[in-house]
């Protein structure tokens, strides 16, 4: 993996295209570490999963501390409290990254539009200069605009229907769609189609990560961040490419 030394704006960005906690990312993660301004790099694990305190839903959490761990970050976890929490969570001052997990696009996006206190105190962190790390369902509904699949689910992937659902909106205009390479042929025009004609998609590979930094948008890890437009390709960034300006505009 190619690592830039450009700098990292205050509260970048930095959306994975998986959880972004196998092996094979470790080298992504360091790459990171390098432009971060830290020692040691603080990190906190934010969990927003309706399945946090099932197995699969701990074991996520504890890959992601284990991750962090073996790279050397000081770790802090915060699990959410749910909508009905009364009080909004403190996060560390001195964390120099928040990584965001989640697990089921509508409850997300519940989350979300109901400005939940977990997701209110990581956007009051961020404005003033913590970065957010998503992982793949956060990820994806950082967009304006995000999906669901329709239940029940039919036997094959190819066949499965979506809604559209509100996004965050941090990246006005776009959809994001995470394991981008592993997704069916057709998916993307699919989704397309339930969205604004304008809507720009950022698709992202499975092993890659779209980066904001001060000269806009770059691709990083392994694989591609593809951007598309009106079902067809408007450009793909290779690791450590930057994506124009003119087609994604950097961050705010």
């Amino acid at each position: 993996m190619r690592a830039s030394r450009r700098e990292l704006a205050a509260g970048f960005l930095m959306v994975l295209g998986s959880m972004g906690l196998e092996p094979v990312t470790e080298p992504l993660w360091k790459a990171i570490a390098v432009l971060l301004p830290s020692t040691p790099i603080m990190a906190i694990i934010l969990s927003l999963a309706a399945d946090q305190h099932k197995p699969a839903g701990r074991q996520r959490v504890k890959q992601a501390e284990e991750m962090f761990n073996r790279l050397g970050f000081v770790t802090q976890i915060i699990r959410s409290a749910g909508l009905d929490a009364q009080k909004t969570p403190s996060l560390p001052q001195q964390a120099d990254f928040v990584y965001t997990m989640g697990d089921d696009p509508r409850t997300l996006s519940t989350y979300v539009q109901a400005n939940a206190p977990e997701w209110k105190a990581l956007r009051q962190r961020h404005e003033t200069g913590t970065a957010i790390i998503a992982a793949a369902n956060i990820a994806a509904m950082l967009g304006e605009h995000t999906f669901a699949p329709l239940k029940p689910y039919p036997p094959m992937l190819d066949d499965l229907e979506f809604e559209p659902l509100p996004g965050a909106g941090l990246l006005p205009g776009a959809a994001i769609l995470p394991y981008f390479n592993r997704l069916p042929d057709q998916l993307p025009r699919k989704l397309a189609a339930l969205f604004p004609p304008e809507t720009t998609l950022i698709g992202i590979d499975e092993q890659a990560a779209l980066i904001s930094d001060r000269a806009g948008w770059r691709a990083a890890g392994l694989g591609s961040v593809t951007i598309l437009r009106h079902n067809q390709i408007a450009f793909v960034a290779q690791a450590g490419a930057s994506i124009p300006t003119e087609v994604l505009l950097p961050y705010q």
